[in-house]
């Protein structure tokens, strides 16, 4: 005897909702609940991207010579007060990660619990700095601190006579002084050496030396920055300028 065949179907019926299912010869519609997709996998979140430019660093140890207090805010901004004289103030940081460093920057800011404003400790509100060093601590199995060469210097104003190019003739009688602009804030910016390159994640010791005869020019408020793969040059967009002479006339006595 000769069997038929039978060919069957499984399709959704016309209102989506419900399954037929059946043959030529006959059939049935199921119910069936909405066919669900799977979500997706989320997808990875990406990796942070290091961005360039201009970044702050929080200091995470200050110490002075002569024993002064400095409050560091979760910004970086420094504020120094307590014991003032012929001071060096050495500050240890990290670089952020991102590209190598091209700059490091110091601004020195006005307060108002600052004589005159600030941003310096000397009655008139200016500072002398003498030095400005820093060195980088190498990571390897022997710890070692190497200085950080500059290429170059800038501020956006320098009292004359003490231009900041002082800060690295390694005399102690120099200095970068900013009277005639007191209660003002003030940057300077030192442009490091191509060959150096400063990786990001290194960690960096500050010294700031502060030698003027009368032992009260210190710096009283300031904050540190990096550049990162940009250009250390454009952050300083006014060039170098001594004091008109005029106001070092007037000034020359409270310097």
């Amino acid at each position: 005897k000769r069997q038929s065949s039978s060919v069957w179907c499984v399709t959704f019926a016309p209102d989506n909702q419900s399954l037929f299912i059946g043959t030529h010869s006959g059939g049935q519609v199921v119910s069936t609940p909405v066919a669900k997709l799977l979500p997706l996998p989320p997808k990875p979140s990406p990796k942070p991207v290091s961005q360039a430019g201009l970044k702050p660093l929080v200091p995470t140890e200050f110490k002075s010579l002569v024993g002064a207090t400095g409050v560091i805010s979760v910004d970086g901004t420094v504020l120094v007060s307590g014991k003032n004289g012929k001071d060096t103030y050495t500050l240890t940081t990290t670089v952020p990660q991102g590209p190598p460093v091209t700059a490091i920057r110091l601004e020195v800011l006005p307060d108002k619990t600052l004589p005159s404003q600030g941003p310096g400790r000397a009655p008139n509100g200016n500072f002398v700095l003498s030095e400005f060093i820093v060195k980088a601590v190498s990571t390897g199995g022997q710890k070692a601190e190497t200085q950080v060469p500059f290429a170059s210097v800038t501020a956006d104003y320098s009292q004359k006579g003490w231009p900041v190019a002082s800060t690295r003739d390694k005399k102690q009688d120099t200095g970068w002084g900013i009277s005639g602009r007191e209660g003002k804030s003030h940057v300077a910016t030192f442009q490091t050496a191509a060959q150096t390159p400063i990786q990001g994640g290194t960690t960096l010791v500050f010294t700031l030396s502060q030698q003027y005869p009368d032992g009260k020019h210190s710096i009283g408020k300031f904050r540190l920055f990096v550049e990162q793969g940009t250009s250390g040059s454009d952050s300083v967009k006014t060039p170098d300028k001594p004091a008109e002479k005029d106001n070092q006339k007037k000034k020359a006595a409270n310097s």
